[in-house]
């Protein structure tokens, strides 16, 4: 029995590390490498089903094969981009196999499944926003603030690609500050880097003034309007929602920063690096 215990760690311990291999090597740029590594860590999972790993791997799977169809985009190579596709739509279908087996749905299980979803949107060029921020949002469901704010960098990415900034602006000053906040060195290297690219000074990367509770996407927005001396009603036609919500986003905003007027918060952002 501890004999078999051991082999089985052993097994889903070889398969976490090929995962993280062939995460890092994606953030290398060495895609090929990371295919191969994927590859050997679904041998694996061949030998030993396990549905967290699986779902991490594939994750992982997925986000080299929409970094190849974005390379091979770029570079105008249609078979590479056929290619990323179909091995694409075999990693999602193998995990989708898994989730419908499972008796129960984890939590993880259904971030994993909305992180496959993304990466499948970013690698055919549709709807990556919105299904980066679903991502993002599962994966804040479950406190895990890497993946979350990985999938908030993507969202920014795919606005900020549509000429959406009034989207990508908030999404990017959130992921950076949880990035700098974790010591997410990577995340936070490719966030100022996409900021850089589009002439953007995002400040420091805060979300909160003093440690105090962190403020949302939408309470960033609000907050930058602020700053920029709106009303309430104004705030609530620019952001396309009712004078009740803009009004409830302002109380909240004023409560987190702890300030008691509208000045005092706007003063507050810029002192505190938020906007």
């Amino acid at each position: 029995i501890n004999v078999g215990v051991m082999t089985s760690a052993a097994s889903e311990m070889g398969i976490n590390h090929t995962t993280q291999r062939a995460d890092a090597l994606a953030w290398r740029g060495d895609l090929d490498a990371a295919r191969h590594a994927a590859d050997k860590g679904f041998a694996g999972l061949e030998r030993r089903s396990d549905a967290h790993c699986h779902g991490w791997l594939a994750m992982v799977a997925m986000r080299i094969e929409a970094d190849a169809a974005g390379a091979a985009t770029a570079s105008r190579h249609l078979d590479a981009i056929e290619q990323a596709q179909l091995r694409g739509e075999t990693i999602l279908d193998g995990w989708n196999a898994v989730v419908a087996q499972l008796h129960s749905v984890h939590p993880l299980a259904i971030a994993h499944s909305r992180a496959c979803e993304a990466e499948m949107a970013r690698l055919r060029g549709e709807g990556v926003a919105d299904a980066a921020i679903a991502a993002a949002d599962e994966f804040d469901a479950i406190s895990m603030p890497y993946y979350a704010t990985y999938f908030r960098w993507r969202a920014a990415e795919a606005a900020f690609a549509a000429n959406d900034r009034r989207t990508g602006i908030p999404l990017l000053e959130q992921a950076r500050g949880v990035a700098r906040l974790h010591g997410f060195a990577g995340l936070d290297a490719a966030i100022t880097s996409l900021a850089r690219s589009h002439q953007l000074r995002i400040g420091p990367g805060k979300t909160t003034v003093d440690g105090d509770v962190p403020l949302s996407v939408r309470e960033l927005e609000v907050l930058r309007l602020i700053v920029d001396g709106k009303s309430n009603p104004e705030i609530a036609e620019i952001l396309c929602i009712s004078a009740h919500t803009a009004r409830a986003h302002v109380s909240n905003i004023l409560r987190k920063l702890d300030t008691p007027t509208r000045v005092e918060a706007a003063s507050a952002a810029v002192r505190g690096g938020l906007v």
